[in-house]
């Protein structure tokens, strides 16, 4: 009897742990934003300078365990890179539309804060390509097509750029609801342009808040 007593006890008491362990976290949905650092590398780029702009967007979390997450996002990255040649400053601006499809690891601690790490590619459909070049106070910009002939460059800009991404950052609970910091690299995978090695780099430092889904 004691013993039937003691076992009546134990699952009463560990019923409720176990049926929170087996419940999925809810699906989340949030925004995102922040600031980016780029700049454009490969065999064909020579003293490319870093260009500050800005990412923001939309992000949504889809837990498959309790620590690990699908974790897509739909957001517009302002990437490219600064130049000086013979005194003149000049800037490639390449903005895109990009979807980066992660993968998120979510560390397993205890408290309200927790560290994540995130990896894998991110799809971008450039919007706007331009160039501009200062020199002496007077700024040109021209879209980069115009400029390739006006110049009698046999070069073609890259409309879809593919990037593998990767980093990590910190989680916290806002009554019931995550708000994230975290920093991030993207090494473009492919050419800008058609004839030029010269691949998209970019760190952003960015954050978002995210609210769970209401079943």
């Amino acid at each position: 009897m004691r013993h039937l007593l003691v076992s009546a006890i134990l699952a009463i008491g560990l019923a409720p742990t176990l049926s929170a362990q087996a419940t999925p976290a809810p699906r989340r949905f949030g925004i995102t934003g922040g600031l980016t650092v780029a700049k454009v590398g490969g065999d064909d780029v020579n003293d490319a300078k870093l260009k500050t702009g800005f990412v923001g967007g939309g992000v949504a979390v889809f837990p498959i365990s309790p620590t690990f997450s699908f974790q897509p996002e739909l957001v517009y990255a302002m990437k490219g890179s600064k130049f000086t040649d013979q005194g003149t400053d000049a800037s490639f601006k390449l903005n895109y539309v990009e979807l980066p499809v992660l993968l998120r690891y979510d560390v397993p601690v205890t408290g309200t804060t927790k560290p994540f790490l995130l990896a894998g590619p991110a799809f971008a459909l450039e919007t706007t390509c331009k160039i501009s070049g200062t020199d002496q106070g007077t700024t040109v910009t021209f879209g980069c097509q115009d400029f390739f002939n006006q110049v009698g460059a046999n070069t073609d800009t890259k409309s879809f750029d593919v990037g593998a991404m990767f980093g990590g950052g910190l989680a916290f609970d806002v009554n019931g609801r995550v708000m994230t910091v975290g920093i991030r690299y993207n090494v473009g995978l492919m050419k800008v342009f058609s004839d030029v090695n010269a691949k998209n780099r970019v760190l952003s430092f960015v954050g978002s808040f995210e609210w769970p889904s209401r079943k």
